[in-house]
Order: structure tokens, then C-alpha cells, then sequence
């Protein structure tokens, strides 16, 4: 899907939002274009590792640290991580290992996360926390597991039961490649601030990313797919799901987006019902062929429908 996204990109936009980050591959591809990035997800086990991919840059270059301000300032996220693949490599029961890992990305309580936005430059940390919760710091070990729980589970998928745990089985993998230090700290420094873009790091729902909006700003929109079948009900990434109430009140935040002079751009399943085709009918709206890659059966994978809708 990212180069037909490419290929739709706005001109004139200084600001950059993603409500839906999830993997981030759009905003990896195209942050550098940007003055400003305001990066989020509701997923506060996700945003954990990517405020403590930025921390990887800005302890490294801090001078001096005011360690009050970090959780685990001493300790490397890739040496962490290094340690734990080792682990791993070397587990004689890696079913037992990961169920382990899991358990460790369960346990901890991350409302202190929800709400929090985060701004990395590559000496300082910049913390903006909800007054309700305050900031209890950015936790390398947990980013680490989760990791490991991304890089071994089942597909690679993120799913959460109605508990709000992360509950995807084992994904058999029998080693783990090393970690690349150079490509690793590339891709933590897209975490981080420098002199041509400002990244803001939020845990937080798409709505909030309204105040941020005005007509130099650029909006992608990924959201969890509508299924595409009364037996393909997959929508419970997290343990609110979303619903076709959800799907049209997403449809009203573009709606402001547009009002705002904002540009948007939103991804989703293409509906036979024609669902997103009457929701979204003043907009212009492209069906794409793309080969799905996440699938519970292997024989099941092929070409699908999706839909990009553009208000411009």
C-alpha cells in the first residue's frame, strides 16, 4: 500500500499527524518532508518503545542528564535488546521464553502513558504528561519485551483480548537475527527531533490530534480495516475495537480536518456493501489492489481491494 500512498502525497504541507501510527511505515517513509511530526496511538505498550527509541538518541548526546527526569537512563535500548535476543537464541524452550516476554508486556499499568505527549530533541526530553497522571518514565526492560513479543508472536500481529492484554500465541521462530547497531540508531533518530523536524510523541486517541490541525497540515489516517466479511470480524487490535459508529465518527473528524483546510488521507478495506463508498461520497476515493500479508492461513493470501480517501 505505502507506494500508492506515495504517490497520492499533498504539496504545501508544513505539519505532519498520525493518529494510527501502529508500525509507522508511512511516517518513516515521509517525516523528513515535514517541519513538524505529531506521532500517536492508542497503544501505550507501542509508544512506550518509541519514546524509548527517541530516549536512545537524546541520553546518548544529553550534557548533562538530569537523570530525575528518566526511568532507566543507564540502561541502552539496543544493548537491552541485543541481550535479550541472545537470551532467546540460546533459550532450550523459546515457547516458554516468550510466554515469559508476554507476560512481562501484560503486567504493567500504562495509564500513566494515556494522554502524555513526549518531545525528544537530541539533548533534552520535553515531557507534556496528563495532570491526572503525571509521568512515571520511560521503561527500556518493557520496551525491550515487547520487542522480542513483536518479533516472535504469531505473524507479527497486535491483538489485544477484552482485558486489554496482549494475547497473540508463539510464532514457533526458531532464532532471531542479530540487531544492526547503524540501522538501529537510524531508525531511533526518527524518534527524535533535529534541526529540520520537530516529533511529537503522543498516547492518545485521533480526536485529540485536532488542536494540532490548521491548512498547512497533512493527515494520514489508518485505522483498524472494517471487515470485509461477516467471518472476517478481526477489529480487536485493542480491547475497544472499533465499530461502524467509530468507522463514522472518524468520517466526522475528517470532515473537520477539511473544514480546517487541512489535507487527510485515510486507508481502509474496500466494502462490497459499499459502506465506505456512501460514507465517504464527497470525497474522492481510490480502490486499490494490494497483496494482504497477514493471514491466518497461508493459502488464504492474495490480492484484495482497499481504499484510499483524499480531500484533494
Amino acid at each position: 500500500m505505502l507506494p500508492f500512498i506515495l504517490d497520492r502525497l499533498p504539496n504545501g504541507c508544513e505539519r505532519y499527524i498520525e493518529p494510527f501510527l501502529g508500525g509507522g511505515a508511512v511516517y518513516l517513509a515521509i517525516k523528513d518532508r515535514f517541519n513538524e511530526c505529531y506521532i500517536s496511538d492508542l497503544n501505550p505498550r507501542l509508544m512506550n518503545f518509541y519514546n524509548a527509541c527517541g530516549q536512545e538518541v537524546s541520553v546518548a548526546n544529553a550534557q548533562p542528564l538530569v537523570e530525575s527526569t528518566l526511568r532507566q537512563v543507564n540502561l541502552s535500548l539496543y544493548n537491552t535488546i541485543c541481550v535479550y535476543i541472545e537470551a532467546y537464541n540460546k533459550s532450550q524452550d523459546k515457547a516458554k521464553y516468550y510466554n515469559v516476554q508476554r507476560t512481562v508486556v501484560n503486567r504493567n499499568d500504562y495509564a500513566w502513558l494515556e494522554g502524555c505527549e513526549v518531545y525528544f530533541t537530541p539533548t533534552n526530553l520535553i515531557i507534556k504528561p496528563d495532570p491526572e497522571r503525571g509521568f512515571k518514565g520511560i521503561n527500556v526492560e518493557d520496551a525491550t519485551s515487547f520487542y522480542i513479543v513483536n518479533h516472535t508472536c504469531f505473524n507479527g500481529l497486535y491483538r489485544e483480548n477484552k482485558k486489554g492484554q496482549f494475547n497473540v500465541p508463539f510464532g514457533k521462530y526458531k532464532h532471531l537475527g542479530e540487531l544492526d547497531k547503524t540501522e538501529f540508531e537510524a531508525y531511533c533518530k526518527c524518534f527524535c527531533s533535529s534541526n529540520t523536524t520537530q516529533v511529537h510523541i503522543g498516547c492518545y486517541g485521533y480526536d485529540k490530534s485536532l488542536e494540532h490541525v490548521n491548512d498547512k497540515t497533512f493527515v494520514y489516517l489508518d485505522p483498524p480495516y472494517r471487515p470485509i466479511s461477516n467471518t472476517a470480524s478481526f477489529t480487536a487490535y485493542q480491547k475497544s475495537g472499533f465499530n461502524d459508529d467509530q468507522q463514522r465518527e472518524l468520517k466526522e473528524y475528517c470532515d473537520e480536518v477539511n473544514r480546517r483546510g487541512g489535507k487527510f488521507l485515510l486507508s481502509n478495506s474496500y466494502q462490497e456493501d459499499g459502506f465506505f463508498q456512501e460514507l465517504y461520497k464527497d470525497y474522492t476515493i481510490d480502490v486499490i489492489e494490494v497483496m494482504r500479508t497477514i493471514s491466518a492461513k497461508g493459502d488464504s493470501r492474495g490480492v484484495t481491494k482497499e481504499i484510499l480517501v483524499r480531500n484533494y
